[in-house]
């Protein structure tokens, strides 16, 4: 399933960013990675080993991703983000016809499904080829250039801006945290592609008609989680090597207040997370199956049960 942040604009706290990227762990697991102003770092598992890599305190522009592989090894060399000649971004989604898409081009075949985005735009430069692609797809990325491009088709993807720059993340929780107002925080229009200057202002947005036939497989909900909602969490000493803000001092407080009775916090940490998410993927398939052969055909049924879905998600992972 995976997750994306990034963030382009003024010097932003690296810790700020890295609390961002771990508040995503919950939708990788397998492996991390970031660019951040130039350089990439990559690790195997959660954001956290990215830590001692990472050498900078501040930076302008940054796209980070957690990673839960469907396709390609579980390596830090198959980690994102990929870089194919000036493009260096990272992919949400699953792919089903790149090795297609590939051939048509006579490129080189990918072993990660994800690299295949860029190996296309770097031998085009044709932006619409994002259109091409069948499956789900977020992209996001830079192009050496100091400016962040963003395109969503069907997967989450959340943005906040402030007086900084402009934040983005496929989880839209510590953004409405950092921002105070959750109002604040939109969902990336679809079918467009954004781009950013290196100060966060917005440059164009550009439409992407999806060329693609309709998708039928496997959803990034249809992937796995991990069985705990993550090891990181926000009262944790995980940045005692970063500066935190107003913003992330206010969070920190916040949450402090409420972890304060420490029976009652002693009696979250006894839930057993682990029976909870077996539990649901169970569940998730039988709801696939159903579908699949057709037992469940009426659309406000499919949708609510989604919705239940996603809310029962929410609940075992983010609370």
């Amino acid at each position: 399933m995976c997750g994306i942040v990034a963030y382009v604009g003024s010097k932003q706290p690296l810790s700020n960013l890295m609390y961002l990227l771990a508040d995503n762990d919950t939708r990788g697991g397998h492996s991390s990675g970031v660019y951040i102003d130039g350089k990439i770092y990559k690790a195997l598992e959660e954001s956290r080993n990215l830590i001692p890599l990472i050498e900078k305190r501040n930076c302008e522009l940054f796209i980070g991703h957690t990673r839960y592989g469907t396709h390609g090894a579980q390596t830090a060399e198959n980690t994102h983000p990929y870089s194919f000649g000036k493009y260096i971004g990272v992919h949400n989604g699953v792919l089903q016809n790149y090795k297609e898409l590939l051939d048509k081009r006579n490129l080189e075949n990918v072993d990660v499904d994800s690299k295949a985005i860029y190996s296309i735009l770097s031998a085009t430069d044709d932006y619409k080829t994002l259109g091409e692609h069948s499956g789900t797809i977020n992209a996001v990325w830079t192009e050496s250039n100091g400016q962040l491009y963003v395109y969503r088709r069907n997967n989450p993807l959340f943005r906040y801006r402030n007086d900084s720059g402009i934040f983005f993340s496929s989880k839209e929780d510590y953004l409405k945290l950092i921002a105070h107002d959750p109002a604040k925080v939109k969902e990336v229009t679809a079918n467009k592609l954004f781009i950013y200057a290196a100060n966060g202002d917005l440059i164009e947005s550009i439409e992407i008609p999806v060329t693609a036939e309709e998708y039928v497989g496997k959803n990034w909900y249809d992937y796995g989680k991990q069985n705990s909602y993550s090891s990181f969490n926000y009262n944790s000493n995980y940045f005692n090597d970063f500066k935190l803000d107003d913003n992330v001092k206010d969070l920190n407080e916040d949450l402090d207040d409420d972890l304060s009775n420490d029976i009652e916090y002693q009696e979250y940490q006894e839930i057993d997370y682990q029976d909870l998410s077996e539990g649901l993927e169970v569940f998730k398939k039988a709801f696939t199956e159903m579908k699949y052969h057709g037992w469940l055909i009426n659309k406000d049924e499919i949708k609510k049960i989604e919705n239940f879905l996603q809310f029962a998600e929410d609940e075992i992972y983010l609370n």
